[in-house]
């Protein structure tokens, strides 16, 4: 892992870690970041946990840079899904 993976990897952790308000499975969701692209992998608990999780990751890397492949149960969502989400609301 290069120096600027490792940062942007301590800093989501960082962030995960100081809010309490995620569940253990939220907080121990797997974080992989491959020249600046980060993915994370895990069960969490709702899709507000999932959202909360994702704009942790997007706020240190950038919402182009973030892959999710967490879930509540068999949900899973890709960065770009919050648009696909809002829009199937809609139907």
């Amino acid at each position: 892992m290069n120096p600027s993976d490792r940062a942007i990897t301590q800093k989501i952790r960082k962030a995960i870690h100081h809010d309490k308000s995620l569940s253990r499975d939220g907080r121990n969701i797997a974080i992989f970041i491959q020249e600046g692209k980060v993915t994370r992998r895990g069960p969490v608990r709702s899709e507000q946990e999932q959202g909360n999780l994702e704009a942790k990751a997007v706020s240190v890397a950038g919402h182009e840079n973030v892959s999710n492949q967490a879930g509540s149960r068999t949900f899973e969502v890709t960065a770009q899904s919050s648009f696909q989400r809002s829009h199937r609301e809609m139907e």
